[in-house]
């Protein structure tokens, strides 16, 4: 009981009560113990991106085996799409290959790319999933692929490159990406067969090669399914009205050696001297002042990450271009992380012109004049100049657009784990249990909690593979046994309790033979059981009870606080 300074007999008067009742429920508890399940050795990690792969390695590591799904047709995630990075400004591709390498060389790892988990039920140490493999429909030893993607006649836009560039329905997205072969994108293929027409020595090109799918089973479910930038609104900053308005992203793609310019800073083929960079685009949003996404909410958090990773951009535009010009238009500059306040204070010293605005007074973004030198207006209310209104005159308009969870609605479906109000998945508690969730077994790793620097995308996929190393590893786990217990001689079968139960297959009828009768009784299966109490209250016989908290517990509890009990002085 909180001590209550000020009202002291108050106080001792509640803290008298609440033993009294602990009391009286003591005097009808009966022992309880552990619920013992054997536990696979096996964890399966949903989604390849740094936070999946170094979870995947952490565990195998430990001498379990691990399977790795994968959407998409290559490993990666997002970092495989950015050229460097912030606070070492290592190479990202790099730091990539070096991962993936590792990952590949581990004995008790299975990739599984173009996959996704179509169903799960079970419980911590059992969990059965499903899984649909899409076919690639190249065979990796094609010797003939420049030429088939050349006789390709589809045309799409290229997601790699964030819509600057088009690719072909047979492709690969970069040089150097794992596994290294093509695939077919087969919603866009038409089947036309000019492929097929390549003249090749070796391998194979199969377009009626169908999906297959395949059961797993497995004591763990690590979900890493990454984040996606926020795309603005069509005319939000004018983008995709004005041509010379992208994301920071693209921004990026633009400066990777192995992006669609080769590294060029170039804008619909004039270059480029002034740059506009707009933060907390997507990101730190007013109902008032911004457009919802589909659910009816705005991005009302942090990204965190967009502004070093403008102030990143800048510093990298300053160093290849040092005649560029670059106007930064921010609300408030966050660079939170060990290391990352020098990339503020390098772009003021560079010449970074910095221009503050107020949330309900953003930028406003146009077309300038026909004849003037450049091709974008930017009108913003600067309130380090007391709210001069500025116009500055760009090439270039770059929106730091802000992290987005994956859309992952069939996983929280099938896994039962839950949102925040931001739509990143959620953890039982940020400081006691950082990355488990409320489903004992599934964990979360990486930005599908919300956004995170790569280097705190790869701490927490290690926190991931420790907690799921910790239940898998002695090949048992133990589970509280507060769940409900069935009187069977109480139970009449009406079902209320299987009708009501949230949990899928915590509780169900079975059917008992007794003197030539069969009837129908309401059964546990105490693994998937989370004690909540629901059975309980549907109930028509009190048949139910949930272990340690039963209801002539509470009864004998209410009984205990209802009674006056006498105060001593001493007591006092």
């Amino acid at each position: 009981s909180w001590v209550h300074h000020d009202h002291p007999e108050e106080a001792t008067n509640l803290a008298t009560r609440l033993m009294s009742a602990g009391i009286a429920k003591a005097e009808l508890l009966s022992p309880l113990h552990p619920l013992e399940i054997k536990a696979a050795k096996h964890a399966l990690v949903i989604g390849a991106g740094v936070a999946g792969l170094q979870a995947a390695l952490a565990i195998a590591n430990n001498n379990l085996l691990v399977t790795i799904v994968e959407k998409s047709h290559y490993l990666g995630g997002r970092v495989s799409q950015w050229d460097t990075i912030f606070p070492t400004n290592s190479e990202a591709h790099l730091v990539l290959d070096k991962l993936i390498e590792k990952v590949l060389a581990s004995p008790h790892i299975t990739i599984h790319t173009g996959t996704e988990v179509v169903s799960a039920k079970g419980y911590i140490g059992d969990f059965k999933v499903v899984l649909k493999q899409l076919p690639r429909g190249v065979s990796e030893d094609f010797d003939a692929l420049d030429e088939a993607i050349k006789a390709c006649p589809v045309e799409v836009t290229d997601e790699f490159n964030f819509g600057l560039a088009n690719r072909k329905a047979i492709y690969r997205p970069y040089e150097g990406c794992v596994p290294s072969g093509a695939v077919i994108d087969w919603e866009h293929c038409t089947k036309c067969g000019k492929c097929l027409n390549v003249e090749h020595k070796q391998g194979s090109i199969n377009l009626e090669e169908k999906a297959k799918e395949f059961d797993l089973t497995v004591g763990s479910v690590v979900i890493a399914t990454g984040f996606t930038p926020y795309e603005p609104f069509d005319g939000e900053f004018g983008y995709n009205e004005v041509p010379e308005v992208i994301t920071l992203p693209q921004l990026e793609r633009l400066l990777a050696k192995n992006g669609p310019t080769g590294g060029k800073l170039e804008v619909n083929g004039h270059p480029v001297k002034n740059i506009a960079m707009i933060h907390c685009v997507g990101s730190r949003q007013t109902k008032a002042n911004n457009k919802p996404q589909a659910d009816g909410n705005v991005n009302e958090y942090c990204s965190r990450v967009c502004c070093t990773a403008t102030l990143s951009a800048a510093e990298e535009i300053h160093q290849r271009l040092p005649d560029t010009n670059v106007f930064d238009f921010y609300q408030d500059i966050r660079t939170y992380g060990r290391g990352h306040e020098e990339y503020y204070i390098d772009a003021a010293k560079n010449g970074v012109t910095f221009l503050r605005y107020h949330a309900d007074e953003i930028p406003e973004v146009k077309k300038s004049p026909s004849g003037e030198k450049h091709p974008v207006l930017v009108k913003v209310k600067d309130y380090l100049t007391w709210g001069s209104e500025v116009e500055v005159p760009v090439d270039l308009v770059v929106l730091a657009v802000g992290m987005m969870p994956t859309p992952v609605s069939d996983l929280v479906e099938m896994f039962k784990v839950s949102q925040g109000n931001d739509r990143f998945l959620l953890e039982v508690h940020p400081k006691l249990r950082p990355v488990e969730t409320a489903i004992a077994g599934v964990v979360l790793a990486g930005t599908a909690q919300g956004p995170m620097t790569i280097r705190e995308t790869s701490y927490a996929g290690q926190a991931a593979a420790a907690k799921v190393v910790s239940i898998l590893g002695t090949g048992q786990v133990e589970l509280e046994p507060f769940v409900a217990k069935v009187d069977l001689e109480k139970c009449d079968g009406a079902g209320e309790c299987v009708k009501y139960c949230p949990q899928d297959e915590a509780i169900h009828m079975e059917s008992f033979t007794e003197n030539g009768e069969t009837f129908q009784r309401a059964v546990v299966s105490a693994a998937n059981c989370n004690g909540c109490g629901v059975c309980v209250s549907v109930c028509p016989n009190r048949a139910i009870d949930v272990q340690g908290w039963t209801l002539g517990q509470y009864e004998a509890m209410i009984e205990a606080f209802a009674i006056d009990v006498e105060v001593t002085e001493d007591a006092q």
